[in-house]
């Protein structure tokens, strides 16, 4: 669960990092997938009017499918 209030984006960033090397990514797999994951947890943060008890649930999951 990632703090609003706290670095949220910095918290998701590494939650990226560890998935992508994990899953085998390359580095601009790790990029695409990190730009996408940044600017949505900042926007969630910035325009999500939470309230500060409030946390943002992220979770990573490998597909064989196209991206979901």
């Amino acid at each position: 669960m990632l703090d609003p209030a706290g670095d949220a984006v910095t918290a998701a960033l590494t939650l990226v990092a560890d998935f992508t090397a994990a899953a085998g990514c390359d580095a601009d797999q790790t990029a695409r997938l990190a730009i996408v994951v940044e600017e949505l947890i900042a926007n969630i943060v910035e325009h999500g009017r939470m309230p500060a008890t409030d946390r943002i649930a992220a979770n990573t999951a490998l597909s064989s499918g196209p991206p979901r």
